[in-house]
Formats: C-alpha cells, structure tokens, sequence
C-alpha cells in the first residue's frame, strides 16, 4: 500500500471517528431557546440574554427529565423537589433535595430529572447579562466550587423572595425593566455569596493570594487540554514556579499541581459517566498521547480504571 492509500485511510478512519463522537458527545446549547426546544416546552425567551419562568407553569408536555448537556450561559434555579428528583453537576448526583439552590455556568455538564409536582424559579443570563467578572465575583459558579446547598428556612423564605420580586418585575411593563431585572439579580447573587460564604470554611489568607489563587483556577478552567505544567500557568500569571506553588499551598494546603489534575479528572469523570465514547476517545479528547497514559494517570489518582470507574457509576 503506498502512502497516498495510506492517507486516504487515514482520513476515512478520522472522518467516521469524528460521525461517532458527533453522535455520542453530550448535547450543547448555544442560546436558551434551544434548551427550551429540547424539553417540548412552548415556553421561548423573548431576551436572548435572560429569562426567568415558573417550574409549576411547564405545560404537561415538557419533558420530566433531560439527558446530560452543556450550553454557552449560566443557570440558577430554586427547586422544592417532594420525590422522584434528581440534578447531575458534572459527576455528581443529588437526589431528592428539598429547598435546593443551584447553580451552573457553561463549564458544566448538567441534567436533571423532575417531578410532576416540582414547584419553583429557573433563571438563565449569559455573560453579556451583568456588568462584572460572574466567575471571579461569584465563585459557586465555579466547577472547582460546591454548586448545590439547601439554604435553611429562613434563609431559603428570603431567597423566595428575590426570585419572586424578578419573577414580578420580568412579567411587568415597566419601561426600565431590563436593570432593575439586573439590580435584582446581582442582589440575590450577592445574598448567595454571603450564604456561600458561611457555608464554605474560608481559608485565612492575603488578598493578593487570593488575587493569584482565583487568576489560576480561571485559567486552568480555560487552558487545562492545552497547558498542563505548573510552569506554564505561571508563565501566564508572570510569576515564577515556586512562587505560584507557595501561593497556592499557603491559601489551600494543596500544591499548584493538584489543582490541574483534579480539572482534568473532573472533565474525565464527566466524559466516562454521561458520554458512550469509547475510553481511546475521552484520552485523545483529554489531549492524551496515548490512551494507555491516559489509563495510567487515572487509575494514580482515582484507584480505578477508567472502565472500572465507568461501570461503578452506571451501576449507581
């Protein structure tokens, strides 16, 4: 075979290689209308960059249940679940929440599964929403971050409140609508993050630590296929390596490695939980060279195989 046959196969096996991952990777939503479209709602967002709707006003079509996706803006939800509920964050999976605040952003694998009698708000906003930096303002849209806390009462009555008062607001005629719409949602995000807050055990640090420490994981998050040394990070940051590590086992007592591993991990986990891809797939996908490097960098950190890990969780 000479090496024009050779090409040529070479090129077909990565063209159906590129069909098969079509099919099997997880579904992406680029505008909110999409969503909507995928759960049978009639229900559209008339503001491309918000919207805000009942779970109690779904019309009885709309699907009790969506398979694992991804989309370009941020999601916030208050759910009062009686039974038979569950929401996937990535890999993992909450059941039966009552009083349950959640929150994603466009670096997470989301799905759900609701009951008929689910009562609440769902909201959407991209980026262009709000005037500030979401990720750094408001770390529990991190995928680093605990995404999902059931607030206690008083606390859950007050977060009732806010969304029904944008609820009121969004449905009104008011011709300023649009930033009070935005007033109110940067409150309840800034009531959020001080409940975020109480509930996270803070490490004691310097401001400019802290400064260092949310410029990295913001850049793991964006980089982390490409870029995984240390070193690479803080050439970005323009500091050097030690000092970086010095930063980041000062504020957390975790070195600066660990925090690309476990990004890594996070997108490897999601891959093996909600996708068909073969395991050669999710390793080329991770930007491993070979899937056997993959298999080994896995199995150091997570104890298992990624096959194993795989069929532990499909039988969860």
């Amino acid at each position: 075979m000479n090496r024009r046959e050779l090409d040529c196969n070479y090129n077909r096996a990565n063209t159906k290689r590129a069909r098969l991952k079509a099919h099997k990777e997880i579904r992406f939503f680029k505008e909110i209308n999409q969503l909507y479209e995928a759960t049978n709602s009639t229900h559209r967002a008339v503001y491309n960059l918000f919207d805000i709707f009942r779970l109690e006003d779904l019309e009885g079509e709309t699907v009790k249940a969506l398979p694992p996706y991804r989309k370009s803006f941020y999601h916030v939800s208050f759910k009062k679940s009686p039974s038979n509920s569950f929401v996937f964050i990535n890999a993992d999976r909450f059941e039966n929440r009552r009083d349950c605040l959640v929150f994603s952003s466009p670096y997470h694998i989301y799905s759900w599964q609701r009951d008929s009698n689910t009562k609440g708000f769902v909201f959407y906003f991209k980026d262009e929403f709000l005037s500030c930096d979401i990720l750094s303002e408001f770390p529990f849209f991190k995928v680093t971050e605990t995404n999902l806390f059931e607030p206690e009462q008083t606390e859950a009555e007050k977060l009732l409140g806010y969304f029904e008062m944008i609820w009121a607001e969004f449905r009104g005629t008011n011709s300023y609508k649009t930033h009070i719409i935005q007033s109110l949602v940067l409150a309840l995000l800034y009531y959020c993050k001080s409940l975020h807050e109480r509930y996270k055990t803070q490490a004691k640090d310097q401001p400019r630590s802290l400064v260092i420490l949310n410029q990295y994981q913001q850049l793991i998050n964006k980089f982390y296929l490409e870029k995984k040394t240390v070193e690479e990070y803080a050439s970005l940051l323009g500091i050097t390596p030690n000092h970086l590590n010095d930063v980041i086992k000062q504020a957390t007592d975790k070195t600066a490695r660990s925090f690309i591993v476990e990004r890594i991990l996070l997108e490897a986990k999601s891959l093996l939980t909600h996708t068909e891809l073969d395991i050669a797939d999710i390793s080329y996908n991770l930007q491993f060279d070979e899937p056997t490097n993959f298999g080994k960098f896995f199995k150091k950190y997570v104890g298992l195989t990624p096959l194993q890990f795989r069929n532990r969780k499909q039988k969860d």
